[in-house]
Order: C-alpha cells, then structure tokens, then sequence
C-alpha cells in the first residue's frame, strides 16, 4: 500500500525569499541587463506593429475590399497563439531578437488595427459635413476631425496591444534567446530556483502594469472630454486650469491691446443691409430631383421630385413636410455634401456643387466636436475659414470667440465641454459657431425637433433674437407648424414622399415676433391652411 509523503515545508517560496532573490539579482546587475532587453524587444516589435496597423488601418478604412482580404487574414492568424509561432520564426529568422520582434509585432498588430479601423470608420457623418460648411479643407477635416474622433479607439488599441505585447515577448524569450525576463523564468525554473521564477513574474506584472497605466494616463490627459465627470480625476481640473492660464497668456503676448471693433471678421447690421437690392434671389433651386438606392430591391427611391423655389437675400424661408419628404436631402444637396440626380441649386448666381463656409449648417443633432470646449469649436470655426485666418491674428480670434459666447450667454462655460452642456447651450454654440465664419446662408434642419414644447418655443426667440441685427439669410426645416409659422417670412409646403412643391405660403405677420403671437387669429389661420395643405 502507497503512502502519501508529505514535504516538511511548502514549496513556495516566501516573500522574504523572493525578495531577497531580487535583491540579489539586481546588486548583481542581471535583472537591470534582462529587464533592458525584454523592454528593448517590446519596443521594436511594438513600434514596427505600430506604424503597420496605422498604414494598414487607413488603407482599409479607404478601400472595402482591402479591409475584406485583411480582416480574412487576421481571422486566420489571430486564431494561431504565439508560443505556435516561436518555430517557425526560428526557422525564418534564427537564433537572437529577430524570432522575437517578430512574435511582439504579430501580438500588437491586430488589436492596434482594429482600434484604428473602428476608430476612423465610425467617425461621425454630421463633424465631417459640419468642418466642410465651415470652410474646412480635406487634409483639416483629417487632421481635426477624423483623428480626435478615432483617438480613444486608438488608444483602446495600444493598450490592449502593450499587454499583448508583453505576454508574446515572454513567451518568445522561452525559446531562441539567451537574455530577457523570459529567458531568466526558464532559466531558473530548470534549476529550482523558483523564489528566482516568483520574482521574475512579479517585475513582468509590474512593468506590465506601469506601461497600461502610462497609457492610460495619456489617454485621459489626450481625451479628457471622455472621462464623466463623476470619474474624472482630480488632477485633471488642474490640467483644464492650467490650459486655461496658458490661453489667456498667448492672448496677452500676442497683441492684449486688440478691441473688438478692430477685428475685420464682424457682420454688417441688417439696416446698412437691407439697403441693398433684393430683386436678385440668394438661392435658386430648379427642378431639383433625387433618388436613393432602396435596401430591400434593385429599384430606386424617389426621395423628391422637381422641387423648385427660391429664397431672397435676409429672409427667414421654411421648408415644410412631413416625415420622409425630402426635407433633410434638400438641405445637403443645397449645403453641397450631396449632389441631385436632376435639376440644380444657384447660390449667388454661382451653381453649387462643394460645401462653403457660405452656406453653414446647424444639423439637428448641432455636431458639436465633443474633443473641444464651447471656444474651441468656435475657434475651429474661425480657423478653418480662409479668410479668418488671413486676416486675424490668434488674439483677434479669442477676442472674437469671447464675443459670440457672451451674445449666446455662456461666457461661464467658455471652457466646458459639450457633453456637460443643455440641449439648449449646444443649439446656442452650433449657431454662433455657424455665425463665426460670417455666413450669407444658414441652414436649419430641425434644430428644435428633440426639445420639449416649452424649451422649443423659447428656443425660437432666443434664434430669432441672435439674428435680428445680422444681414443673414435663413433656411430652415421643420415638420412644425407652429414653428414654421413663427420663425418664417415664407414656407414652402412639400407632398408626402416623393417631395414635391405644393405651395409657398407668405407670412404676414409684423416682425419682432413676440410670444402673444401664437395665440392670435392670423396665426390661427395661417396654422389651419398649413394644416390643410399638408393633409390633403
């Protein structure tokens, strides 16, 4: 009969002993010398997997068919583990660093990439259409937009690729090196020194643990907009602070003694405007038609059909319908993100077929770019468009920010950012940062249509006041009768889908249009033939 023996004493090693094998390690300098090439092998592989995923990333984010066959590869080589791969880039490579650049390199290059995959394909539609109205050029739009965008995602990528990293890089220190954390737990393991193994993996689960933290530090310095604010850090209102002071130094060291009456980029009163000939029309569309391609058969979808008006120069002009007529496609064809299939769009006698800071549009979910503050999506504004930067220095630019805050009361939250604004702060700043670049056209697509009655109808005066001593024209879509009526000089009433002009009806009602409005028989009238109009 077997008896069980038991050892006297167990054979994990005690933390006095792992930490004198530490100790002993590192008087004697060979941790110093593995811990060096362990980091140094991370840092090539890592690096070479880095710039791959960028190129590669991009790319496939250009071209479907690329990220097809790369997505097919990847499936395929993220499935084989990494110890698998040690032979074979034995037999590639030989004996030394290369086997084991190579295993760091195939760890971090797939999370890397899908973080930047996902990060550049998601970025919203309505930031890039907003940068292109505000006079943004491609490589700004890419360089402003597209990259903030993807950053947390790409952030997400390095960390998870430096703890890849780290496992593959032991993992190819076991076999074909002779120096490294890895090499040394093998090492040691032959010869029973496990206090030596124990050691070994608590410096790897430091380190490991130091370098996802570093990261994760400069992902919250570099995306602070990020973090809510019941988790933020305290240090990072020091940072905010701290940017703060910096801003209003450069403004003092570049010109402190710049007035707002000197700056050139400021709109002429609606008075001195109004002198002007109102004879020619600010936009003409002719005939204008599109179709889309349907989901469910091969056939297309007339989304409008020969829709034609035209909207004068200062006037407030409402595109009226209901849901599925067209609204929002007229309003892209007419900023120039989309082109018709029929017809045509003049604005200011010039046929529209680009985006210009001319025509800006406040969309219906504002596309505030959540990366900046309530400044700096004003002062992207005043950069992206060509003549801001022309003929402003940076200090004209913050006096200018400065103005159009206080006009839209939030001087206070100059530096917060649009996460932690109202519905109604954020239709405040999409307006004036639309304003910002001296527009002869905004375009409105329903820019109340998530509010609540009360907030809607006090929303309506607060844009009706901010543009009541500015020579800008108007456009705006709605499905609102109500707000139509109250906000308009002309409505142009659309068919249900395909769109198509069933009537422009004149408002005539006396302007500054008070709250008492609503509630009186012109109004009421107006109401019941727009009613009627949109349910025949």
């Amino acid at each position: 009969m077997s008896t069980c023996v038991i050892p006297e004493k167990s054979t994990l090693p005690s933390p006095l002993s792992v930490f004198h094998a530490l100790k002993e390690m590192w008087h004697s300098g060979e941790l110093t010398e593995d811990v060096i090439a362990s980091l140094n092998r991370i840092f090539f592989g890592f690096s070479i997997a880095f710039f791959s995923a960028v190129f590669f990333g991009i790319i496939a984010a250009r071209y479907a068919r690329i990220y097809d066959f790369v997505k097919m590869a990847m499936d395929l080589l993220s499935s084989i583990p990494p110890i698998a791969w040690t032979p074979v880039a034995i037999l590639w490579f030989g004996i030394g660093n290369a086997p084991a650049y190579f295993i760091v390199f195939l760890g971090a290059f797939f999370p890397m990439f899908t973080g930047i995959y996902t990060g550049v394909t998601t970025v919203s539609s309505e930031m890039v259409n907003a940068a292109k109205t505000l006079g943004a050029s491609r490589s700004h739009v890419v360089k402003a937009i597209v990259f903030p965008f993807a950053l947390p995602q790409i952030l997400t990528g390095i960390r998870t690729g430096i703890g890849v990293a780290w496992f593959n890089v032991i993992a190819a220190e076991l076999i074909g090196v002779r120096s490294g954390l890895g090499y040394k737990i093998q090492l040691n393991r032959n010869l029973l020194f496990s206090e030596h193994v124990v050691g070994l993996m608590f410096v790897i689960g430091i380190l490991g643990f130091l370098m996802t933290r570093l990261i994760g530090v400069i992902g919250n310095i570099a995306t602070p907009w990020a973090i809510q604010d019941d988790t933020r850090p305290r240090w990072m209102k020091f940072q905010r602070q701290f940017v703060r002071v910096w801003h209003s130094c450069r403004i003092r060291l570049q010109g402190a003694n710049v007035s707002l009456g000197l700056i050139k980029h400021e709109y002429i009163p609606m008075e001195a405007s109004q002198s002007e000939s109102k004879r020619e029309p600010i936009l003409a569309v002719n005939n204008l038609s599109k179709s889309f391609q349907g989901q469910a058969s091969e056939e297309k979808l007339d989304v409008i059909k020969n829709v034609s008006f035209i909207v004068n120069p200062y006037e407030v002009f409402s595109i009226l319908g209901p849901n599925g007529s067209g609204k929002t496609t007229i309003i892209n064809i007419i900023a120039g993100l989309l082109g018709p299939d029929g017809g045509s769009v003049e604005f200011m006698g010039n046929k529209v077929e680009t985006p210009s800071h001319q025509r800006t549009v406040v969309f219906q979910n504002f596309a505030l770019f959540p990366w900046r503050t309530c400044s700096g999506n004003i002062m992207f504004a005043l950069n992206a468009s060509k003549e801001g930067t022309t003929h402003q220095t940076y200090a004209e630019r913050s006096k200018l920010t400065a103005h159009f805050l206080k006009e839209a009361n939030l001087s206070e939250f100059a530096d917060t950012y649009p996460s932690d604004l109202s519905g109604g702060m954020k239709q405040r700043l999409a307006l004036v940062r639309a304003l910002a670049v001296s527009p002869r056209l905004i375009l409105m697509d329903e820019p109340f249509a998530s509010f609540d009655p009360v907030v809607r109808e006090k929303s309506q005066e607060t844009i009706l006041d901010l543009l009541s001593n500015r020579s800008t024209t108007i456009l705006l879509v709605t499905h609102d009768l109500d707000e139509a009526i109250f906000m308009s000089d002309r409505i142009l009433v659309l068919s249900k889908r395909p769109g198509r002009t069933k009537d422009i009806i004149e408002v005539d009602l006396p302007r500054p249009r008070l709250p008492e409005m609503r509630k009186s028989q012109p109004f009421h009238e107006l109401r019941t033939r727009l009613w009627e109009l949109l349910r025949d």
